[in-house]
Formats: C-alpha cells, sequence, structure tokens
C-alpha cells in the first residue's frame, strides 16, 4: 500500500461504509474537513481507471457518501486546498 492510498484508507477506516466508493487510484493523500455541525468531509484528488481524467470528490465520511464529485482539466501535483471557503486545486 502506497503513502497516499494509505492516508485515504486510515481516514475510510474511521467510517463505517457498506459499499467501496467508486473513485479510482488515489493520486494525493485525502484532505480531512470538520464541519461546525461535527461532520467530516474527506476531499479526495484520484484518476479514473476507465479513461485518462482526474476527479476531486468530496465524500462524507460518516455515511461514506460522494457529495458532489468534478473532473478536472489538470493531473494535479498538488492536493486540493481550502481556501476562503473554496477548494482549490493547484496545477
Amino acid at each position: 500500500m502506497d503513502g497516499a492510498w494509505g492516508g485515504f484508507a486510515r481516514a475510510a477506516s474511521l467510517a463505517r461504509w457498506s459499499q467501496p466508493l467508486p473513485l479510482g487510484n488515489l493520486v494525493h493523500p485525502a484532505t480531512a474537513l470538520r464541519e461546525p455541525d461535527g461532520r467530516t468531509i474527506l476531499f479526495v484528488t484520484t484518476q479514473v481507471d476507465e479513461h485518462p481524467a482526474c476527479l476531486c470528490s468530496a465524500i462524507d465520511a460518516d455515511e461514506g457518501k460522494i457529495l458532489w464529485q468534478r473532473q478536472l482539466g489538470v493531473l494535479p501535483v498538488q492536493p486540493p486546498h481550502l481556501v476562503g471557503g473554496q477548494i482549490v486545486v493547484p496545477d
């Protein structure tokens, strides 16, 4: 298990998900954000298996549900960051 996937696996293991999520291969370690209501959101950048595309996804860590997902036009060299309430993906 590489370091990036290991970070996601540790974060995901905190939750009890009934099914794995179809996210592809992890590109960077997951970033976790605790919301004011106590919910934890995981932000992950993955590369899709079926075609050369990268996705940025927000996942409810407790429920294991994808909250939103966007295809990126770049293969990011750094994980996403929260800046002023917005998710920024440096290329």
